[in-house]
């Protein structure tokens, strides 16, 4: 689902990902990105997320408190961003 995660320290106390996910066009990865910023943080007190469209590419960045709400965090955009892929790939770019 994404490419090239990696976490590395931010701080003492929080830690970053950040991930890339290939689409087929531009307007592909906007609608991916805007169907995910509307769904809220679970834990926004742990979590923070950053997720954009560049060019054919979403990127997705998270900063956490601790390696297990990064990781929930994570796992959890993952399978959204499968999800998103799958229904522009079904209902196209334009689907409304």
């Amino acid at each position: 689902c994404l490419s090239e995660p990696h976490a590395t320290p931010a701080t003492p106390t929080s830690l970053l990902s950040s991930a890339r996910v290939a689409f087929a066009t531009p307007a592909a990865a906007s609608v991916a990105a805007a169907s995910l910023a509307v769904d809220p943080e679970l834990r926004p007190e742990l979590v923070s997320r950053s997720i954009t469209a560049e060019g054919a590419w979403l990127i997705i960045s998270l900063s956490a408190a601790d390696a297990r709400a990064l990781r929930a965090a994570a796992c959890t955009l993952c399978d959204l961003a499968g999800v998103a892929a799958r229904a522009v790939e079904v209902f196209g770019e334009g689907a409304e």
